[in-house]
């Protein structure tokens, strides 16, 4: 039996602070555990009562829907600072995780990406994906991405989050945030309203389903231009990816993807020597070259033409490390 300390959550969150830990893991015991860079780490302390904690949050059918095997995602602010929480059962216990968000959202320069990605975000109309595994740090370059926007444009930007992780304050352009569950039913509901809100650019959390990525395609199509994220590791997987969920019909999804794409972004975060993450970045450019492959389906030779477009700001994985000095 593990020795704790029984303490509020306000002094677990704290703790994670002090420690510069990124996340915080609850069991359905009590139990803590902080991820720190990229190591899970047990802490010495554990929650007094969950049940309590769950209740200041959710209200009591979002608790009775956990308790009966429902997940749920949200985003909080405690004691100051966003949290993005999702909750689940572990071993019919309720446990939760939860994504300490930055209070500042740092700038590209900040994160060390590439220049191109100005441009990238800079165009009036179009389809950005920006795929990783999860935890890659998609969020955080979209966010910086937009913020950059927001500082140098007038553009009227719809966040479509679930939740919604980052905020910003309106500079020259304003942001609609809209949260799945809370200010709209799905995402492909809601890419479809905002066709109808005068959009500028829409950012779409996640292309989940066919139905999603048909409507973020229309969007693009209609002079918007549309930011989604995907959970594919790069370029290449990320086309194959959506274009043969739609089985039959993806010499269609092609055709309109190679008209729509102007950019892919593909992420990792690697840990530092001086246990630091660093984010690595492929960025794939649509060159006509590059549409015509969409278009045909022709996705193995993809990579090579991203080692040979550096004229047109392509970078693949290993120039991105090169130039991070890894």
């Amino acid at each position: 039996m593990k020795n704790y300390n029984s303490i509020e959550f306000s002094d677990i969150l704290s703790n994670a602070l002090n420690l510069n830990a990124s996340d915080i893991h609850i069991m359905g015991d009590g139990e803590v555990f902080f991820r720190i860079c990229t190591q899970i780490v047990p802490a010495k302390i554990r929650l007094e009562n969950i049940e309590r904690f769950m209740q200041e949050l959710l209200t009591p059918e979002e608790i009775h829907s956990i308790k009966t095997g429902e997940e749920k995602d949200i985003s909080i602010s405690y004691e100051g600072r966003r949290l993005r929480t999702n909750f689940y059962l572990s071993n019919t216990l309720p446990s939760m995780s939860f994504r300490i968000l930055s209070e500042k959202i740092p700038d590209i320069e900040t994160l060390s990406l590439p220049a191109i990605i100005k441009d990238v975000f800079s165009k009036t109309s179009g389809l950005i994906l920006v795929s990783g595994a999860t935890g890659s740090g998609k969020s955080t370059t979209i966010a910086s991405a937009l913020e950059y926007v927001n500082q140098n444009f007038c553009r009227h930007i719809i966040c479509i989050e679930d939740p919604i992780e980052y905020l910003h304050k309106n500079i020259k352009s304003f942001f609609s945030h809209r949260e799945i569950g809370k200010d709209t039913r799905d995402f492909a509901s809601a890419i479809k309203s905002a066709l109808r809100q005068d959009p500028d650019i829409i950012f779409i959390g996640e292309l989940r389903d066919s139905e999603s990525i048909k409507t973020a395609l229309l969007a693009s199509q209609l002079g918007h231009l549309v930011v989604a994220t995907t959970h594919s590791t790069d370029a290449t997987g990320t086309l194959s990816r959506i274009i043969n969920s739609f089985g039959e019909s993806r010499a269609e999804i092609a055709l309109e993807l190679s008209t729509s794409l102007e950019a892919i972004v593909s992420q990792e975060l690697l840990s530092l020597p001086n246990g630091k993450l660093q984010a690595i970045v492929e960025i794939l450019i649509a060159t006509p070259a590059i549409k015509t492959l969409i278009r045909d389906q022709k996705y193995h030779q993809i990579p090579s033409q991203i080692s040979m477009g550096r004229e047109f700001g392509m970078i693949s994985f290993e120039q991105s490390r090169k130039n991070v000095g890894l």
